[in-house]
């Protein structure tokens, strides 16, 4: 049992919306990371935007409402609303972690095939600053050629940036992505 002034952070993933309702990939995610935080405590930090233009809300709202209408505190709950996409994910999250007091551990939940991805993106934007786990996951097929093309487009964003690196990830984040740069 760790020390009551530590704090657990239960990052949970979003998932492109197809309507304004939870979807069955996204619902498994949380799902899984409902069941953490009721063994581990802490705060639920759900992270995602509106990366679907035709919905015009983010993900993280149908994740707290969903969290909400199974019983969590909503003062238990930081939404993180400024990602598109996984990258985004860990880079967003990396700031709201950062401002938090005494984070202990951090459990990174998202989708079985998409641990490997979330993983390296999470670790390259987290370094060794935090202790991360990537398990539970949630076990649902995936396209494994969309992954693997992802992957190698996270390791080109990445490359030449040391590992924690923040404010170079940011700033390429903004520069470079086509999702967010201006």
């Amino acid at each position: 049992m760790m020390p009551k002034d530590e704090t657990t952070v239960i990052i949970i993933l979003g998932n492109r919306l197809q309507s304004k309702q939870i979807h069955q990939e996204l619902k498994g995610r949380m799902d899984c990371g409902l069941k953490v935080f009721r063994e581990e405590g802490g705060i639920l930090l759900l992270s995602g935007g509106r990366s679907n233009p035709e919905i015009d809300v983010p993900e993280c709202g149908i994740m707290k409402d969903y969290a909400v209408g199974r019983g969590v505190d909503p003062s238990n709950i930081i939404t993180e609303d400024s990602s598109l996409d996984t990258i985004g994910n860990a880079v967003f999250s990396r700031e709201i972690v950062d401002k938090l007091d005494a984070v202990s551990k951090i459990f990174v939940i998202t989708s079985c095939y998409h641990v490997e991805r979330s993983r390296y993106l999470f670790d390259m934007c987290f370094g060794d600053r935090y202790l991360l786990d990537f398990e539970p996951c949630y076990e649902c097929p995936g396209d494994p050629g969309h992954e693997e093309e992802s992957m190698e487009e996270a390791i080109r964003f990445f490359r030449g940036i040391e590992q924690g690196d923040i404010e170079k990830i940011m700033e390429r984040l903004y520069l470079q992505h086509d999702l967010y740069k201006f």
